[in-house]
């Protein structure tokens, strides 16, 4: 079974991010390189968007699916965990190895991933880590930062929030997309270069294979309401108590529900989303359309990374 950040690779030659299984069995990835003249190609969100293949409509764009005898492991995302026995850092510079001390000594678990894990790196390459913790993100990093490392400014992480904006065109404003992206992944600029840190977990349901023609189009308004349990450090079921006193489940495996749980009390307002039963509804990234309350529990954490 893989797990969220597992790279896998297809039959024909596309290396991607595992994201889910789907009720069918099939496997859910966002392809990232692809091979070409016996090298590796890397693939932008709008290039692996045109990728030929199959899609699904509670996914992003750029999310491909392929049956489970197509695709193969090629590196978990725990293959370099930092810090164990046997796991060299020499490479890193003095200034990270510092801030990844930091992170060790504060009980977190941090895995090497991204480029340098693949080995395809060119020069240059940004520095990635998957995060095992189970507190806010922001504020582990917070705590860690020495004088040579410090958040992206508000430019920079718009700059970033308006590619994924433009790869769920139409599911976000943009205020909401820099909101939760913030709870799931933070980026610091560490001596200068970037170095991207992702939350993990542990898998959770599979998709449903839905077919949008066959299911209704809903409005829902309401208050998030504290739910136990995560998946891909996303809540596996998030309820909404609506104005009308129903309760609505509200499921989503992909970015898009990242934080809402721990935005719980904060006003929701859902537009467009996919009814799949009679008490729950799917965000689509094709389709859907949210907005957060401004004033909820995010806020202080929000403003200081931008």
């Amino acid at each position: 079974m893989y797990e969220p950040y597992d790279y896998v690779l297809t039959s024909n030659g596309v290396l991607g991010v595992f994201r889910a299984y789907t009720e069918s069995g099939d496997v859910a990835f966002r392809p990232v390189y692809r091979c070409s003249a016996g090298g590796w190609t890397k693939l932008t969100p709008r290039m692996a968007a045109a990728l030929p293949g199959r899609r699904h409509p509670l996914l992003d764009r750029d999310c491909a699916l392929a049956g489970a005898k197509e695709v193969k492991l090629l590196t978990p995302c725990r293959a370099r965990p930092v810090g164990a026995a046997g796991s060299s850092v020499r490479d890193h510079p003095a200034v990270l190895r510092g801030l990844l001390s930091a992170l060790l000594s504060r009980g977190a678990r941090v895995y090497l991933y991204g480029s340098r894990l693949l080995g395809l790196r060119s020069y240059g390459s940004d520095w990635d880590f998957v995060v095992d913790h189970e507190g806010d993100l922001a504020e582990l990093l917070g705590s860690c930062l020495g004088q040579s490392c410090a958040f992206l400014g508000p430019r920079e992480f718009s700059s970033i929030a308006a590619s994924y904006e433009s790869n769920t065109a139409g599911s976000a404003r943009r205020d909401d997309v820099l909101r939760i992206l913030g709870k799931s992944w933070c980026a610091l600029r560490v001596a200068g270069r970037v170095v991207d840190f992702f939350l993990t977990g542990t898998g959770g349901p599979a998709i449903p294979d839905v077919l949008p023609g066959r299911l209704s189009l809903v409005d829902c308004a309401g208050v998030v309401q504290p739910s136990a349990g995560s998946s891909f450090r996303m809540p596996r079921k998030v309820c909404i108590r609506t104005s009308t006193a129903r309760t609505v489940n509200v499921h989503h495996v992909s970015w898009i529900l990242c934080g809402l749980e721990r935005m719980a009390g904060s006003r929701v307002t859902l537009r467009d989303v996919l009814a799949y039963g009679p008490a729950d509804v799917w965000l689509s990234p094709w389709t859907s359309k949210l907005s957060l309350d401004a004033q909820g529990p995010w806020h202080a954490t929000s403003a200081r990374i931008g």
